[in-house]
């Protein structure tokens, strides 16, 4: 659930690691052939990688410390594109198509969970909000988006909230989905920057601004969070300047939109 009430930090996702080494830790004493290299006291085959010493082999990059190569950001393109009117639907992530969303893509999260400050909101079962996030996930696929789900946690509540990353989404038309499931607010973002920006209430209109996002440890109490394709869990949290509310941008445009 987005909420006007938290002012702090939310949490994000984030991507994966690059190519496997092969490790040698120990070779031959003498080479098998003309093609066998040498390694500290022994000899591999050439075209392995050394690795002496008998320590822990060098670890893949981190989700977050990723740099995705160009042939890595077409295809993520290509892949969260939006399509033609009722051609939309669910995504997975890779965690390099995590991390180029919350660095290079533009997106919205969304919710049609329960707005604490809205009285008839309170009031709905848990069946009538499941209907309710299933609406919106059909808004999405008429609409054309590509849409990744996830869980937040926020504010001290006890279990997680169901939110959605709709994938090159129209930052008016992410608003007006705010105002239709009543919620108090919900995020725009564009290469890496965001704005929690209020759908109801008395600061409609109004927003945080900020910028990046922070990769979160398992244990984190609060956050958002995205299960990759590979099944890696990532919690993580946008940033915003929780000490200014300003009038929302009306649009964060960095590159033009792709439809497929």
């Amino acid at each position: 659930m987005l909420r006007s009430s938290e002012k702090r930090p939310r949490r994000a996702y984030r991507p994966r690691w690059g190519r496997i080494l092969a490790i040698i830790q120990a070779g031959d004493d003498v080479p098998e052939s003309g093609d066998d290299q040498r390694c500290g006291d022994s000899f591999i085959e050439r075209g392995l990688e050394c690795h002496k010493g008998g320590g822990a082999p060098p670890s893949a990059p981190a989700w977050h410390q990723q740099q995705p190569n160009e042939a890595s950001i077409q295809a993520y393109r290509q892949k969260v594109a939006r399509r033609s009117p009722g051609q939309g639907g669910p995504v997975s992530l890779s965690s390099t198509d995590l991390f180029i969303t919350l660095t290079q893509g533009k997106y919205a999260l969304l919710s049609a969970g329960r707005n604490p400050n809205n009285a008839e909101d309170m009031q709905l079962t848990n069946e009538q909000i499941t209907a309710r996030s299933q609406a919106l996930h059909q808004d999405l696929v008429n609409s054309g988006y590509m849409f990744t789900p996830s869980l937040g946690k926020y504010g001290g509540e006890t279990e997680d909230s169901f939110l959605v990353m709709a994938h090159e989404a129209d930052t008016k038309e992410a608003i007006e989905l705010g105002q239709k499931y009543h919620q108090d607010s919900i995020i725009a973002a564009d290469s890496g920057q965001q704005q929690m920006i209020f759908t109801t209430g008395e600061n409609v209109g109004q927003a945080y601004i900020g910028s990046g996002f922070d990769p979160l440890p398992d244990e984190a109490p609060e956050y958002t969070r995205i299960e990759t394709e590979e099944g890696q869990s990532i919690k993580f949290s946008l940033r915003f300047d929780w000490n200014r509310l300003q009038k929302a941008i009306a649009k964060l445009l960095r590159y033009p939109r792709v439809r497929v």
